[in-house]
């Protein structure tokens, strides 16, 4: 099974695959861009998959409390919510 997923890798990494329609549906911040080859690495089988989030300076992600509290939660949750599918 590993061996078969090194094969896969290369694969699950080339998101030009992906339709206009899905990259516009996922964004384009990184926090998507990550959804995004998540998606791709558990639809070859990888079982555990862990992401981070940060964009636009806010790089220790929700802990946005040193400076501007409600426009870096704004940021972040916005990125987040379109990236993420309803659970």
């Amino acid at each position: 099974m590993a061996f078969r997923m090194q094969f896969a890798v290369p694969e699950a990494f080339d998101l030009t695959k992906e339709s206009k329609s899905t990259l516009e549906m996922y964004g384009g911040s990184e926090y998507a861009k990550g959804c995004l080859l998540a998606r791709r690495l558990i639809e070859r089988g990888v079982r555990t998959i862990q992401l981070s989030h940060s964009i636009d300076g806010y790089d220790i992600a929700w802990d946005t409390g040193h400076g501007d509290i409600a426009g870096g939660h704004t940021k972040l949750a916005r990125a987040w919510t379109r990236a993420s599918p309803p659970c």
